[in-house]
């Protein structure tokens, strides 16, 4: 079935975080919070809604870091190099599996 790593961008989590009393707040803390897993529930539930059940995410995860170019998980023109993504988040694609 279908899963996902989300990340979210930086900048506008942190203005998320002022919003809702949560300034301050590391961007791993905030990500973790069980608000943004509500409101990223709520995004994920209106995807799914448009696509056939065979193709919607079963289940996500919000990493908490974004991806960069430094940490090998992307290109220099930004695309995703999905086998650093997998290795570097093995044991949390296989948590999303069990």
């Amino acid at each position: 079935y279908c899963i996902a790593l989300v990340t979210l961008d930086p900048d506008s989590m942190a203005g998320w975080a002022k919003e809702h009393g949560k300034s301050g707040q590391s961007y791993a803390d905030i990500v973790a919070s069980p608000e943004v897993k509500a409101m990223m529930t709520d995004y994920v539930d209106q995807l799914n809604a448009q696509l056939n059940r065979w193709e919607t995410v079963k289940k996500f995860e919000i990493l908490d870091h974004d991806l960069t170019i430094e940490s090998g998980e992307l290109t220099p023109s930004l695309k995703v190099k999905r086998n650093v993504v997998e290795e570097n988040n093995k044991s949390l694609i296989d948590g999303l599996y069990a």
